[in-house]
């Protein structure tokens, strides 16, 4: 998607390109407690969902379950430079499930970016607005459904999606493919004559 382009990092100087990510919960840099890999999983028409997992301070005390409802933001930042610049948003959202690991001393959070129930917080009138050339009959859908339903409801008469971006904002997407592509690999982008 156009709105979930990355600038690219050849470095600066002599530096080779540097790619780092930023994570924010509750609006506090956790970043540096990272462990392991996050994975971000972006499906159309389906909440974002994130994983990733953090080691707490030493001796800090918290209950697992006021992490529940947390925000999160995960952003990816080029670091070539030795500060973060082209910073770029990859996950808004909130923590869904904190699961703690004793052993490892660390919380594996599974977070959402809350698609459907936002879309049920919103009145018909809204969602009517969010996918305005659908088509809609109280003779062959409920009239009483509400949020996600009613948008299935309307998505089920056009070519669209309706999912929200990295930066939780609302997006239609048409199913038709762009008429020119947001990524263009040519001959000058593969390494050793290989695409692998």
């Amino acid at each position: 998607m156009a709105d979930e382009l990355y600038a690219g990092t050849s470095g600066s100087g002599s530096r080779a390109g540097i790619w780092s990510v930023k994570v924010l919960i509750n609006s506090v840099d956790w970043t540096a407690r990272v462990v392991g890999d996050i994975r971000i999983d972006a499906e159309e028409s389906s909440a974002r969902i994130a994983e990733l997992t953090v080691r707490p301070l030493s001796g800090a005390a918290f209950a697992i379950a006021d992490w529940v409802g947390k925000p999160v933001r995960i952003d990816v930042c080029n670091l070539a430079s030795g500060s973060p610049t082209d910073i770029a948003r990859l996950f808004s959202g909130l923590i869904d499930t904190p699961t703690l690991d004793l052993d490892l001393r660390s919380i594996k959070l599974l977070c959402t970016d809350n698609l459907q129930s936002q879309l049920d917080a919103l009145d018909a009138a809204a969602i009517d607005a969010l996918i305005p050339t659908a088509y809609y009959s109280p003779a062959v859908f409920d009239d009483a459904a509400g949020g996600w339903r009613r948008a299935q409801d309307r998505l089920s008469t056009i070519p669209y999606a309706l999912d929200l971006n990295a930066s939780g904002a609302f997006r239609l997407v048409a199913w038709q493919p762009a008429a020119q592509a947001d990524l263009l690999f040519t001959a000058s982008h593969l390494l050793d004559s290989s695409v692998q």
